[in-house]
């Protein structure tokens, strides 16, 4: 994880204030931070979707910031190993933030206001995967 930070040193500051961001978030959102659940699925797409934000600035497209946010939560993942049941959950969340923040952007043909994915990623919480209520 730490080469593909390094490899993009810029990137770090934006990545750690999504990661900030997403926990005050889902913490103003959700009681229970339980892994598992519907707040989990909620924090990883949400995570996904403002690392994209926060980083498009780097990229000419939505689809090169996206494919640097999957990097960066794919590796997530492997650093930081779950039952193969729960990573498949949180990279299925990971997936429909990714796709939030690519249909918000369509819709605007730029960059999306968050205000406008917020919406968009309350308005798919019945998408979310997760395995425990």
């Amino acid at each position: 994880m730490l080469f593909l930070l390094f490899s993009r040193p810029h990137l770090i500051p934006f990545i750690a204030f999504a990661t900030l961001e997403t926990m005050h978030i889902s913490d103003k959102k959700f009681d229970d931070h339980s892994l598992d659940t519907k707040s989990n699925a909620y924090k990883h797409a949400l995570w996904n979707i403002l690392i994209a934000y926060h980083i498009q600035l780097f990229y000419r497209t939505p689809q090169e910031a996206l494919n640097r946010t999957k990097r960066i939560t794919d590796m997530h993942e492997e650093c930081f190993k779950n039952k193969p049941e729960a990573e498949a959950m949180d990279l299925a969340n990971n997936e429909i933030g990714r796709d939030i923040y690519l249909k918000a952007y369509e819709e605007f043909n730029r960059k999306p206001k968050k205000k406008i994915l917020l919406q968009h990623l309350s308005a798919e919480q019945d998408s979310f995967i997760y395995l425990e209520d």
